[in-house]
């Protein structure tokens, strides 16, 4: 497929995948649930032409995996977009297509990603007769959400326990990244980005995202009178040091060279105002690029200065932590050739030079399988195209649709000798 004839056909696809996008974005679904969204794929990839041989689906619990397979012998190579919404998130976009179910929404880009990836896999389809190997489109569910250990067959409620298995690794286990055709030998992925304008594909040289550590507190003291408080341990108080001093691991003992994040997300503790608080629960997120940061130097930084502060209050405590995920790796050798096949497209491209502290479990099958992950703009003059990820208020320029499939179909059909 030449480059004009790619862009005729985006052209000419745009209007479905607006709709397709708005409809997605109406009903989000958590991760596990993403039962509708699955339906809504299977149906467009089906008036596309594939047949339920070319659709697995299961994977990872909702999961689908569409395959292209093209008429002649070459590489497997796969795209990857996530499907799941955000749970406890307001959708205050004021759009028409706001969505409909009540604290959940859209607001990390997962509509637009599904999207771009249907738009690619109805590109390949179409040329399939011109493609030296096979392509698989893999929608995955539930990445916002972590599987649940001793539940493997679902995914379950979000919990602020550092605890579950991520969607990504499920779906190695049932050996996604193999089959008859052959392993997988590249993965490509996108994600929207509203601090670069749309049109615009961003990337990293080598870490696109960070690793990340979660963990769960238990500050443990002795209830009592407010008006006795000598006779009580406050819980509170011990939270409030424990906050601060939790803080001196980014400040004041790790590396000035290494990115650091450690975040506080979740208070909960006291019963009512007139007693001192016997237990506060504190959760929060680590994030870093330096995997023995994440695997050794701060979980062994934050239970030392726990155990400080507790022992200055006669207090107790419980610490759990578990390393999440390691940081999303692009390929060098990868990057510059997807780089290069971007710029013959004529699409604008830059580099990023700032590591971000998200975290992505893209980073499971990137440490897998040489991949590379990109930055797609999606922010335009307008303010509401101006809020970050995570936030009710995230909007897009849906123009962005039509530039990830052109950027991710380019690069997958430049591998599979299909792009003239």
């Amino acid at each position: 497929m030449q480059k004009k004839e790619l862009q005729e056909q985006i052209s000419l696809l745009y209007p479905f995948l607006r709709k397709f996008r708005r409809d997605l974005h109406m009903n989000p679904e958590i991760g596990g649930q993403e039962h509708r969204t699955v339906e809504k794929i299977v149906q467009a990839l089906c008036s596309f032409g594939f047949s339920s041989k070319d659709i697995t689906t299961g994977i990872a619990g909702t999961g689908i995996v569409a395959t292209v397979k093209g008429k002649y012998p070459g590489p497997v190579v796969m795209y990857r977009a996530d499907m799941d919404a955000l749970r406890n998130c307001t959708d205050l976009c004021g759009e028409t297509y706001a969505s409909v179910n009540e604290n959940v929404c859209h607001a990390c880009g997962h509509d637009v990603h599904t999207t771009i990836a249907v738009g690619v896999a109805k590109l390949l389809y179409t040329c399939r007769e011109e493609l030296h190997g096979t392509a698989k489109i893999f929608f995955q569910p539930s990445e916002e959400l972590p599987l649940i250990e001793g539940q493997q067959e679902e995914f379950c409620c979000y919990t602020e326990r550092p605890v579950g298995k991520r969607a990504a690794a499920a779906a190695v286990e049932q050996g996604i990244l193999s089959g008859k055709d052959g392993n997988v030998v590249r993965i490509l992925a996108m994600h929207c980005w509203p601090s670069l304008d749309v049109g615009t594909i961003g990337y990293e040289e080598k870490i696109a995202m960070a690793g990340s550590g979660n963990f769960y507190i238990s500050l443990l003291g002795r209830s009592g009178h407010a008006g006795m408080p000598q006779a009580s341990v406050d819980a509170i108080a011990m939270a409030a040091q424990a906050v601060d001093v939790l803080q001196t691991i980014v400040s004041r003992w790790s590396s000035p060279s290494v990115p650091l994040v450690l975040n506080i997300g979740t208070i909960r503790g006291g019963t009512r105002r007139s007693t001192v608080a016997g237990q506060v629960e504190l959760t929060g997120t680590v994030r870093c690029a330096a995997i023995d940061y994440l695997e050794e130097f701060v979980p062994r930084e934050m239970e030392h200065r726990l155990k400080g502060v507790c022992e200055s209050f006669g207090g107790e405590y419980q610490f759990e932590y578990r390393m999440d995920l390691p940081p999303v790796c692009n390929d060098k050798a990868m990057l510059a050739h997807d780089v290069y096949v971007l710029a013959r497209m004529g699409c604008q491209v830059k580099k990023l030079t700032d590591c971000p502290m998200t975290a992505e479990d893209f980073s499971v099958l990137s440490h897998r399988v040489p991949s590379v992950f990109l930055k797609l703009g999606t922010r335009n003059r307008d303010v509401k195209t101006h809020y970050p990820l995570h936030n009710g208020h995230f909007c897009v320029d849906e123009s962005c649709l039509a530039v990830g499939v052109e950027a991710a179909a380019a690069i997958l059909l430049d591998d599979l000798q299909g792009l003239t």
